[in-house]
């Protein structure tokens, strides 16, 4: 797992900060307006609804922030390129929702697939990302005899 800090404070920074002072400061004024006077009941039920939109609030500012972070940061994300921008995303928890959004990121290195270039092989090209299909030896050899009508002597030498 990768792990590392934003330490530069940048004017990002200071406003983000200020953003999370701006939620905060609105969460305690919403819960010191709380009237006990509608009973003790209700009372405890705005107060926690207030508390849950806090954390909702302070999840989401978070998550924008980590990911704001890895992107200014390229030594995080090495071998990485953004293949998608500023995707909005919900998740649903136990205290609220918490949106945010997120740049995705794929790895700029390929897999290469070896084999016959069956169907079943060519159709995993779509489910495993950064693919590439490559005959196999035997395969290649078999299809250069076949093209080549046996004309030719055909050697492969493999490089360990």
């Amino acid at each position: 797992m990768l792990e590392f800090t934003c330490t530069k404070k940048t004017n990002k920074e200071a406003a983000h900060m200020s953003i999370l002072t701006q939620i905060v400061q609105e969460s305690i004024e919403k819960l010191l307006s709380l009237d006990i006077s509608e009973g003790l009941g209700v009372f405890l039920e705005k107060g926690q609804k207030a508390a849950f939109e806090l954390l909702c609030k302070l999840a989401s500012c978070r998550m924008n922030e980590m990911d704001n972070c890895i992107f200014e940061h390229p030594e995080a994300r090495t071998d990485w390129v953004v293949v998608q921008k500023d995707r909005e995303r919900t998740i649903c928890t136990e205290v609220g929702e918490i949106q945010y959004r997120r740049r995705y990121y794929q790895n700029r290195k390929k897999v290469y697939i070896h084999g016959d270039g069956a169907n079943w092989i060519k159709a995993g090209l779509n489910i495993i990302p950064n693919t590439v299909p490559i005959l196999d030896t035997f395969h290649l050899m078999k299809q250069l005899r076949r093209i080549c009508h046996g004309k030719y002597n055909i050697v492969i030498c493999d490089y360990i």
